[in-house]
């Protein structure tokens, strides 16, 4: 992971053609998982999308 961060502060792109790790859009909501045990992968970030929601209509109905 720390190769990741690294290239990421450096270039602004953490990929280094071993691994690819997509950019994020609203479109495809790619959530890189690092993980200890088994191996990385790449997901949808589309788990909290009702919370995101909520929490967005919530804001509408009382504004700051």
């Amino acid at each position: 992971m720390d190769d990741f961060v690294i290239r990421m502060a450096v270039n602004h792109d953490p990929n280094n053609g071993n691994l690819f790790w997509p950019q994020y859009t609203t479109q495809q909501p790619a959530l890189y998982t690092f993980s200890e045990f088994a191996e990385d992968s790449i997901k949808q970030d589309t788990y909290r999308a009702g919370a995101m929601k909520y929490v967005m209509n919530l804001s509408l109905v009382y504004p700051l």
